[in-house]
């Protein structure tokens, strides 16, 4: 996954045009990822989601009064439209003194020094997933406490940010995500407890064995 220019381009590009259009101050964020997500049940697929995801928040601050909007539709048009139509929800909220955008400050967002963003998590496939899934349930169905299992269950996420606002703070940065679990049920008779365990991780060579 890369950092697009185009995105980094259209969220100034809407912080320009907030500004015209008369916010005195503007926040842009968005967001694009790719995410996989798979539920296994007694050795079968109960569920499994693959999709890839846009997303974009806009923030509006006028004479410390906000309104937020969001879109999964990231035209011109329709963004440009939300913008109007933020300005115009904050000229009617409540003010906030405490509402105002953070200074300018320097910020690091090379995410591979932050050690949020590993590429290699993209190379999983999705037969080594759900394979993963199946194995972790097996293998605690296997022990004679266990009686009964409510699935297992296996996530991947890979995801780009970028962040623009009228304090001219202009960045963006990637991370990647992976979370396992299990939950189950021991015990004898009336007395039995369910119990689940999930570990999560931000690089494959931290993924833990099943």
């Amino acid at each position: 996954m890369k950092i697009r220019k185009e995105l980094l381009e259209l969220a100034e590009s809407l912080v320009n045009y907030g500004r015209k259009q008369g916010a005195e101050e503007i926040q842009v964020a968005i967001s694009e990822g790719t995410e996989f997500s798979l539920e296994i049940r007694n050795g079968n697929i109960e569920k499994l989601i693959e999709a890839n995801s846009q997303s974009i928040g806009i923030k509006v601050i006028l004479d410390h009064r906000v309104a937020q909007v969001s879109s999964s539709d990231l035209s011109k048009e329709t963004l440009q439209h939300l913008i109007r139509t933020a300005i115009e929800r904050a000229k009617i909220s409540s003010p906030d003194p405490f509402s105002g955008l953070p200074e300018l400050k320097h910020v690091e967002l090379d995410d591979t020094k932050l050690e949020i963003y590993d590429p290699s998590l993209l190379e999983l496939s999705p037969e080594f997933k759900i394979q993963y899934a199946k194995e972790l349930e097996s293998i605690c169905l296997a022990e004679p406490k266990i009686k009964k299992s409510f699935g297992a269950g296996l996530s991947t996420y890979a995801g780009a940010y970028y962040l623009a606002n009228s304090n001219r703070f202009l960045g963006a940065y990637r991370r990647t995500f992976f979370s396992s679990g299990i939950t189950l049920q021991a015990g004898e008779g009336d007395n039995l407890i369910d119990e689940g365990w999930e570990e999560s991780c931000l690089y494959r060579k931290d993924i833990p064995p099943p």
